[in-house]
């Protein structure tokens, strides 16, 4: 029960923070960002999560192999771009802050050039769902472990229906 709990909270976190990410690279693109771009974007988020969980291992590791490699590619693009605004004495001697001054898509969105945000929101999103799609996966089979006779899909979808009402 507890890992049930655990993973199905762990994917409902990990698609809030997929979808405050597409937000706040919308908002910094002037494309929106407010409301009604979180809506599509947790929809999108949780539609993408649901298939893969229901869908079973076979399409999730072919999934992660892509998400891998992609994200792979512009995480180097984005160290390179990042690295002349990175100033590592000033960093060693401020105290440390807040975990919310450290954590944030939104903070590390502003030291790259506006060209580099749409890829870099789909490095943030591809590795936020590639992490929740395995959680959904997870979950539902934690969740047979307890003893409920049903498909392992239907299970996925039982988690994917408390991940997305934990998430609104």
């Amino acid at each position: 029960m507890i890992s049930w709990l655990l993973t199905v909270g762990w994917e409902t976190v990990l698609v809030i923070l997929a979808t405050l990410a597409t937000a706040t690279v919308f908002h910094r693109l002037g494309w929106g960002g407010g409301d009604g771009t979180k809506v599509v974007a947790l929809i999108i988020v949780v539609a993408l999560t649901i298939f893969g969980g229901v869908m079973g291992f076979d399409l999730i590791m072919r999934l992660q192999t892509w998400i891998t490699i992609v994200t792979g590619v512009f995480t180097v693009v984005f160290i390179a771009l990042a690295a002349d605004h990175i100033h590592w004495h000033a960093v060693s001697a401020i105290h440390s802050g807040s975990a919310h001054a450290v954590i944030g898509i939104g903070a590390l969105a502003t030291l790259l050039p506006t060209w580099f945000l749409v890829p870099f929101a789909i490095v943030a999103l591809l590795g936020l769902i590639g992490g929740s799609v395995l959680d959904i996966y997870s979950s539902g089979l934690a969740l047979l472990t307890l003893g409920m006779r049903l498909p392992r899909y239907k299970a996925a979808l039982i988690d994917g229906t408390v991940m997305t009402l934990g998430t609104i």
